[in-house]
């Protein structure tokens, strides 16, 4: 029965496309103990199972989210930069001069 959970949480984890550490840190383990989960060398429990499954979960929704949000933000149109690289050096020579 051990093994089932490892199969499990070893596919759970690539489908999230999670590394071990990443899931290991997040469960204040190492990365060795859960590679030892996922190859039925340490046995856990369901509840223990469950806890490392819910976290695959959550770690895979908050990068989703995550990444969602960097693809909603618009780049600064060329334009726009330019006018606010103006704008910056020329705030920066008005500083410098009245500082003198």
């Amino acid at each position: 029965m051990k093994r089932k959970f490892g199969i499990e949480i070893r596919a759970s984890r690539n489908a999230a496309n999670l590394s071990l550490r990443q899931v290991a840190d997040s469960l204040g383990r190492t990365g060795e103990w859960l590679r030892r989960i996922e190859a039925g060398i340490l046995a856990v429990s369901g509840e223990k199972a469950d806890r490392i499954l819910e976290t695959i979960a959550r770690l895979k929704t908050i990068r989703d989210t995550a990444r969602e949000e960097m693809n909603s933000i618009e780049p600064i149109p060329p334009r726009v930069r330019k006018d606010l690289s103006a704008a910056l050096l020329e705030a920066v020579s008005r500083k410098t001069e009245s500082s003198r």
